[in-house]
């Protein structure tokens, strides 16, 4: 059986697209794998903390489902912020072996470095990993203005500062993934306090 270590290293030794896919595929029902990537690089998912160390001792438990979600799904909905995050990372974290140790701690860092995109692995897990909607403008080169309802006007989009967002139910969120957390914002959620 392949470690998740193993399976990572396996997809960074090839520059080709091809491979990973294959590798991808013989992996593709290991959904500790697919939680591995998922958590990674979901721009959604922020653990709010930079970096963390190798423990100097660890123990001898495989990475599952549950220890990821045990690890990381309370930074990400900030049940522990500060000291208490970094304290509770060390302390579940250091339960693993260290190859799986290792794996969390690129996961911190939303990096597996395995060369990968993320339409690549969508493509082996159907919209596992989120991809922030956004529509670009055409360039009028590109478009027949003729063919557009001028009389009955053009919405267009003014562009000042750069910008961008996605407002929907729950959050307000940049195209990078980053949350905003305002009065404003947190109305959208129902949360008026």
């Amino acid at each position: 059986m392949s470690t998740i270590s193993n399976i990572l290293k396996a997809l960074a030794a090839t520059s080709s697209r091809k491979t990973k896919e294959s590798i991808f595929k013989a992996h593709q029902k290991n959904d500790v794998l697919k939680n591995v990537f998922l958590y990674a690089y979901d721009p959604r998912k922020k653990y709010y903390l930079r970096k963390v160390n190798m423990p100097t001792e660890h123990g001898d438990q495989e990475l599952t489902v549950e220890l990821i979600k045990e690890i990381f799904d309370p930074l990400d909905n900030r049940e522990v912020t500060g000291h208490a995050a970094l304290h509770h990372f060390y302390t579940v974290a250091a339960r693993l072996c260290g190859e799986d140790y290792a794996v969390v701690k690129m996961i911190l860092e939303g990096d597996l470095d395995v060369g990968a995109s993320i339409s690549t692995i969508n493509k082996i897990w159907p919209n596992s990993i989120y991809v922030q909607p956004y529509m670009r403008c055409a360039l009028p080169e590109h478009v027949d203005l003729n063919t557009w309802d001028w009389p009955n006007g053009i919405f267009v989009e003014l562009k000042e500062d750069g910008m961008w967002g996605e407002i929907n139910s729950q959050y307000v969120t940049s195209r990078p993934g980053n949350r905003f957390d305002d009065v404003y914002t947190r109305a959208i959620a129902g949360d008026v306090s």
